[in-house]
């Protein structure tokens, strides 16, 4: 279903700020820390110590060039089980899909200065937090490793790990759901980045210190935001509704073109005087997903 600017607007305004400025604000903040390396923990399902120890934000700049355009990550830690790349993604372009995958690649090179780095490498995953569902299978976290096709047994020796936090799943679910969940879920720790209600994340975390902390400065974050930006607010919103229209055609245009190739397909076939058996059988291909040429 098409949206309409109208329905849009405060949407996608809201959450252009939620899933960049908002998160990374409070992400790359050290005061938040404590918050972050939770949100990690909760994620990798790895032992709050193990992320705690050697803990560290870095400041560096991930790319082929320190000349190049968006080579500076959101957020980089080094954590005791290996550097953590995080990614807040509110359109998932095929250059903000290739540009994440350039920081990991970059993480590590930036690791070998010798020979005998290449045995000290140290784990590399990137968390990526999605506005919309990236394989479209409903699930709330997806982890992608490198493995063989056949036997689905991962390549030894591999450090790499991508994990994909699916925002939209968290959207889906209703407050009631939420706030039944344990204390320290992942599901409770960033629902404050879809709920836009203030009387329910005060409710929602109400007794619970760090979170109390942590949206308080969601609170701060929004009422003052022009001190944050170097652009105006009505300039960023028209922006971000022109990137989402433009998305939203992008996906129309492709669906009319492979309606527009299965007619031309289909003519095509009437052509050669088929039998109604061999033009089933064809129709059957033709409307599956998988078929090369509606694809490209």
């Amino acid at each position: 279903m098409t949206l309409t600017k109208k329905q849009l607007s405060d949407e996608a305004f809201h959450e252009s700020y939620l899933y960049d400025f908002y998160a990374t604000k409070i992400f790359a903040d050290e005061e938040f820390k404590e918050y972050l390396m939770l949100v990690i923990s909760k994620i990798l399902k790895r032992d709050i110590e193990e992320i705690k120890k050697d803990f560290k934000y870095l400041n560096v700049r991930l790319g082929l060039s320190r000349m190049n355009v968006d080579s500076e990550a959101d957020v980089v830690v080094k954590t005791g089980i290996g550097y953590v790349s995080l990614e807040i993604n509110w359109t998932m372009t095929k250059k903000t899909i290739r540009k994440n995958m350039g920081y990991v690649c970059s993480l590590y090179l930036s690791q070998l200065e010798t020979s005998e780095d290449y045995g000290k490498l140290k784990d590399i995953f990137q968390i990526n937090f999605n506005r919309e569902d990236l394989f479209k299978e409903g699930e709330f976290v997806y982890t992608s490793r490198l493995y063989d096709d056949k036997s689905k047994k991962a390549r030894k020796h591999n450090i790499l790990q991508i994990i994909d936090v699916n925002m939209e799943y968290l959207k889906k679910m209703s407050y009631t759901t939420i706030k039944e969940m344990e204390e320290r879920s992942l599901e409770r720790l960033l629902y404050i980045f879809v709920e836009h209600d203030p009387e329910r994340l005060n409710e929602l975390y109400e007794g619970d210190e760090l979170m109390r902390k942590v949206k308080n400065k969601f609170f701060y974050l929004e009422s003052s935001l022009e001190r944050f930006l170097l652009y105006d607010k009505q300039a960023l919103r028209e922006s971000n509704l022109k990137e989402e229209f433009q998305r939203i055609g992008l996906e129309e245009g492709r669906e009319e073109g492979r309606q527009q190739e299965r007619k031309r397909f289909m003519e095509a076939l009437a052509d050669l005087n088929l039998s109604e058996e061999q033009m089933r059988k064809f129709k059957m291909l033709i409307e599956d997903d998988d078929l090369n040429i509606l694809n490209s």
